[in-house]
């Protein structure tokens, strides 16, 4: 078995959820924890909500979180898929 590397899941492309106007409007805020599989390439591929802060939330979460990108992990000399837990913030300020 080949030795795998470290990993880091601090994403070097994160984009910054949009916040909804509905939730500003409300003065929603709260943290959305989302699953998310990387793709070999460091591509996000799929997610889902662990952890809600509301609907509105969610989906811009998700949207961000879909656009980050990571670095490939590597076993060997094989690129593999990974799964993470994401974490968005949404604070008004």
């Amino acid at each position: 078995m080949a030795p795998c590397e470290r990993w880091t899941s601090k994403p070097p492309v994160k984009v910054p959820p949009h916040y909804p106007p509905d939730a500003r409007a409300a003065r929603q805020q709260g943290t959305v924890i989302l699953y998310a599989l990387v793709s070999p390439d460091g591509r996000v591929e799929q997610t889902s909500v662990l952890e809600s802060a509301g609907a509105s939330l969610d989906r811009a979460a998700v949207e961000a979180v879909r656009q980050w990108g990571y670095p490939p992990v590597n076993c060997g000399t094989a690129p593999l898929a990974t799964e993470i837990e994401a974490e968005v913030r949404f604070e008004l300020r």
